[in-house]
């Protein structure tokens, strides 16, 4: 190679190739990156705001479903609680009935032991009259609180208060119309009781008749009475306040109750409790507590209702039935 060819090749690498690099080469702060100036582009500054938003965002929610799911734990166990405790109140209800009821048997028990002629008396039990049911009648007036019956006795009778005090002779001639009152008659004992309105209750041999309520409005000369027969024969003739509001007066059987109308009229219970009704005067009507059927007897009918409280079609009284069994 000659002398001047040598010396344009070595100008060119020299001077022009690396003036042309810098002229291509970006700006960097005024000048020209000719290699590895600065690093590599990042992401926007608003591409990387978004990103940590959106990452608070989702922490503040996990935040917030925590403190819910905490919260409606609180209410849980709140009320567990509460139904712990309601649970627990009723116990002691519960148990307090049942203290009383053994309480009032005991009683009971030692009364019909002093009496002669009586045997296989049915529980009496001191509920209130909703368990019959009989809900829904309005209590108005004095109920059990200065209401007595007058009482003409004969032979074996008893009247059993609702705290199981027996009253007998002449302390049983006058009785409180209270709840859970109970007359209770041996093989001999008949009772003829007349309530303030004139309603009059006579209890035969061998029966036993409590006063589930009683509420008297001397006022307004109005009344409700309430009373069951568990066993034997009763007799009911109505006063002149049943004869203003009947609906005011039921009667309770072991199967069903009674509706008065203004009536007089009997019922027996027999030992299968079964029971008989005998319809003299006014109406009456039937109802089974276990299926609801309905029946209005008239007067001078009889009904024969079975042990669980169905029943057949009303007879006429025969002749020889036509006068109470009870005088």
């Amino acid at each position: 190679m000659n002398r001047p060819l040598l010396v344009a090749v070595v100008f060119t690498l020299a001077v022009i190739l690396p003036l042309t690099t810098y002229a291509q080469a970006p700006d960097v702060g005024g000048g020209r990156c000719v290699a590895n100036c600065g690093s590599a582009p990042g992401p926007s500054s608003s591409a990387y705001n978004y990103a940590a938003a959106a990452a608070a965002a989702e922490a503040e929610r996990q935040r917030q479903e925590a403190e819910r799911q905490r919260k409606e734990a609180e209410r849980k166990l709140r009320e567990a609680e509460l139904k712990r405790q309601e649970e627990e109140r009723q116990r002691r209800e519960a148990e307090a009935a049942r203290l009383r009821k053994e309480e009032f048997e005991r009683k009971k028990a030692q009364v019909l032991t002093d009496m002669k002629g009586i045997s296989d008396a049915p529980g009496l039990k001191a509920d209130t009259v909703d368990n019959y049911g009989l809900k829904g009648i309005d209590d108005t007036g004095t109920q059990g609180k200065g209401a007595f019956a007058q009482v003409e006795a004969h032979g074996q009778i008893y009247f059993l208060t609702s705290d199981g005090r027996k009253m007998t002779g002449q302390e049983a001639n006058r009785i409180p119309l209270e709840e859970g009152g109970t007359v209770i008659t041996g093989g001999d004992g008949h009772v003829k009781m007349t309530l303030p309105d004139g309603t009059t209750f006579r209890v035969g041999p061998n029966s036993e008749l409590m006063i589930d309520q009683f509420v008297y409005d001397p006022a307004n000369d109005s009344e409700t009475i309430m009373a069951r027969l568990s066993k034997g024969v009763f007799r009911w003739v109505t006063g002149k306040a049943a004869r203003k509001d009947p609906a005011t007066m039921k009667v309770t059987l072991p199967a069903g109750y009674l509706g008065i109308r203004g009536t007089d009229f009997e019922a027996t219970v027999a030992p299968d409790k079964s029971s008989r009704l005998k319809l003299y005067e006014g109406e009456i009507e039937y109802t089974n507590r276990g299926t609801g059927a309905r029946i209005v007897l008239t007067a001078g009918h009889s009904l024969q209702i079975a042990s669980d409280g169905s029943f057949g079609k009303p007879a006429p009284l025969p002749l020889s039935q036509k006068e109470p069994a009870i005088p």
